[in-house]
């Protein structure tokens, strides 16, 4: 069986029924896609859901895909935001839902879907501009918690970095940004180290989070024209086009390359990660050579690393030598963005390969990958995780960007 044949014949078995979650967990109106059937991942997350989707409409399960975006607009309307999964509420994620609903409109070419979304991807939207945002003007990841919580999960977040506060006030500080990173989606990685603290989350406006909202409004505006709300896409157009100047001001440097911004420092951060793609696909720059220098950086031979290689191996899973699903999809679309469509076809390729031979190997997919090897990735923070989601979700949209390869 080809690993195209395995994912196909596979989806199937990554929905659970409503009445199917565990203990503990939100209930859920409609079907919904879980990354793997294995304790711990057996739960409706929210960006590796995006990256499934694309596998599903690729693979023309429409119907799940829409039943995804329904969860994810039921527990907006019930929360006033999505938390990083249905039954992990201190906390959002990566916020996709916009692109996710721009991707199924334009599938479906139906304008019942805007009109059916709008509501829940304007009060997201609002969510992250009253409760996420910085002086600075831009966006930060944060959290929902309470003390009480804080103070509970100290132990688990800090385990997984090996890291500890000394004062009750110094862990407790740390574990606000230790959930803080937990919503980027990149926990843990060393992009908002600081000399002030390891893991200052809360002080950066990262580049990543302000292009997804950046993409989220546009698209969001472009919905809301096609039902005639000229006037709401408008404003939604002025905020982005403002968040575009402040991260050219903020977050570029002197090559074009976006960083994250450490607004509290008034600097750029010292990490180039994988994150710094985001711009390019998104349409902030269209410039080619960042591109190719943040290639050059990342780019080793089965794959996109999630950050430079600094000359040592950090023990945090998104950190360098790791290859995630999701970063290796917004390289293609930076590349393909700016032109570079070799370098697009080439990590593309890269990634469907290491896929199929992995798979060759130990039978499965997995969450994530090792840049260097083209193995699966090392136990880090958790053991590795045989994984559908996004792992699959990215093979089979990147099948269909290059059919032939």
């Amino acid at each position: 069986m080809t690993l195209e044949e395995h994912i196909r014949a596979h989806w199937k078995d990554t929905v659970l029924a409503p009445n199917e979650a565990e203990g503990g967990f939100i209930p859920l109106p409609k079907p919904f896609t879980v990354p793997y059937r294995t304790a711990g991942f057996a739960r409706f997350y929210y960006w590796d859901t995006y990256f499934t989707n694309l596998g599903l409409l690729a693979d023309g399960y429409e119907e799940q895909a829409e039943n995804n975006l329904d969860n994810i607009a039921y527990l907006i309307g019930v929360l006033g935001y999505m938390p990083n999964a249905d039954s992990l509420i201190k906390d959002s994620q990566p916020p996709f839902f916009t692109r996710g609903v721009y991707d199924l409109w334009k599938y479906t070419g139906e304008d019942r879907i805007p009109a059916k979304y709008l509501p829940a991807i304007l009060a997201e939207l609002r969510f992250f501009e009253c409760d996420r945002m910085t002086p600075c003007g831009l966006n930060r990841y944060k959290h929902c918690s309470t003390r009480v919580y804080l103070e509970e999960s100290y132990d688990y977040y800090v385990g997984r970095v090996q890291l500890t506060g000394q004062t009750k006030y110094d862990r407790l500080l740390l574990c606000e940004n230790l959930l803080a990173g937990a919503e980027s989606g990149w926990d843990f990685c060393p992009r908002f180290d600081t000399e002030r603290m390891p893991y200052a989350v809360l002080d950066f406006a990262p580049v990543d989070l302000n292009s997804i909202l950046y993409d989220a409004e546009r698209k969001a505006a472009e919905m809301l024209f096609a039902l005639h709300r000229e006037e709401e896409g408008e404003k939604l157009l002025r905020k982005a086009e403002e968040r575009a100047r402040l991260m050219h001001s903020f977050m570029k440097d002197e090559e074009g390359v976006f960083y994250d911004y450490d607004y509290v420092g008034g600097k750029r951060g010292s990490v180039l990660s994988a994150a710094s793609f985001y711009p390019f696909a998104n349409g902030i720059s269209k410039d080619v050579a960042p591109v190719k220098r943040t290639l050059e950086k990342l780019e080793f031979e089965h794959g996109i690393a999630a950050c430079e290689n600094r000359g040592f191996v950090s023990g945090l899973q998104w950190d360098f030598p790791y290859l995630w699903p999701s970063n290796v999809c917004f390289a293609v679309l930076a590349a393909r963005a700016v032109g570079l469509h070799e370098d697009a076809r080439r990590v593309a390729k890269k990634y469907l390969s290491t896929l199929e031979r992995e798979f060759g190997r130990t039978g499965t997919l997995w969450e994530k990958y090792d840049a260097v090897t083209g193995e699966k990735a090392t136990p880090l923070e958790y053991d590795a995780v045989p994984m559908m989601g996004w792992t699959a979700g990215v093979y089979r949209y990147l099948q269909t960007l290059y059919p032939n390869l």
